[in-house]
């Protein structure tokens, strides 16, 4: 009976603990480092004294030190979302345009995926 016992424990236990429904730290870790402003690479200024800014490299992150909306511009993967209004200090990936009208904030950077 104890033989039996430990054979259906060991079952349940190989059934139970799958790869398939085991719950990672990766997945934060890597969202973590993708959102973290901290990182290898030096942040951009963003300069919108006189023209939109066309963003030329993937970015991870857009803050900025005062201001409470940022006008952007965002590829995906089904088409481009054109005039979308952010708020600053965002995790966000795929921006490829910073408009000047519209966008309230100064001191914009832009933090490169890393």
């Amino acid at each position: 009976m104890q033989k039996f016992m430990l054979i259906l424990v060991l079952v349940c236990s190989l059934f139970a603990y799958t790869p398939t429904n085991l719950k990672t730290n990766t997945d934060i870790v890597g969202t973590m480092v993708v959102t973290s402003p901290l990182g290898s690479k030096i942040p951009i200024v963003v300069n919108l004294a006189s023209t939109d800014y066309t963003v030329a490299v993937p970015i991870r992150m857009i803050t900025a030190t005062s201001g409470t909306v940022i006008k952007v511009d965002i590829k995906a993967a089904n088409g481009t979302a054109t005039g979308v209004c952010i708020p600053p200090n965002l995790p966000v990936l795929n921006v490829i345009k910073i408009y000047k009208v519209g966008t309230d904030c100064t001191n914009i950077l832009i933090w490169p995926l890393e």
